[in-house]
């Protein structure tokens, strides 16, 4: 969403920052070109099956889903996602999010308008996106910029709250 809202209401925000998402558009493009990305992302063609994507990603207790975010979450934060889980539809609008992503394009930017650029902050160890859709992202958008944490992986706003907060008070701080 942010990254629609940089290109398309640019007069409605003075900044943006996204955490480890690259643009949709760019993701799409990725997923057809880039075979790395095309692997590290085959969870959200399997999202697109309708009646075996909810049982594969429930079964065992959410296995699938503990063993994916097992490197980018200590236990704490795995026990408060895995209570979200077990939420009746919580999962259907996980799958929902990945069909969306995948079918529906984002709003076309108003081509006239200047676009905000967008601070994009990421782990070195993200094993969702690989560098090349991530620098691809950052690309598109003049000015924009790409903050890569060290040793951080997907989560990097649950992983490395400090350093997070710090980048972002320097981005709204001007410094």
């Amino acid at each position: 969403m942010a990254w629609s809202v940089a290109e398309s209401c640019p007069s409605e925000v003075r900044s943006i920052t996204v955490l480890a998402a690259p643009h949709p558009a760019v993701l799409r493009q990725s997923l057809r070109f880039d075979p790395d990305q095309r692997r590290r992302s085959a969870y959200m063609v399997a999202a697109q099956l309708p009646w075996l994507a909810p049982w594969w990603l429930r079964r065992g207790d959410h296995r699938v889903m503990r063993a994916w975010l097992s490197a980018t979450l200590d236990p704490d934060d795995m026990a408060v996602y895995a209570d979200g889980w077990r939420r009746p539809g919580q999962v259907a609008a996980m799958l929902n999010w990945y069909r969306a992503l995948l079918w529906f394009p984002p709003p076309p930017a108003d081509r006239g308008a200047a676009t905000r650029p967008v601070h994009l902050i990421t782990g070195t160890n993200d094993p969702l996106f690989g560098d090349a859709v991530l620098e691809a992202s950052v690309a598109r958008l003049a000015g924009s910029s790409h903050d890569r944490l060290d040793g951080v992986g997907h989560s990097p706003h649950r992983t490395a709250v400090d350093e997070v907060a710090i980048r972002l008070a320097h981005l709204t701080d001007g410094s």
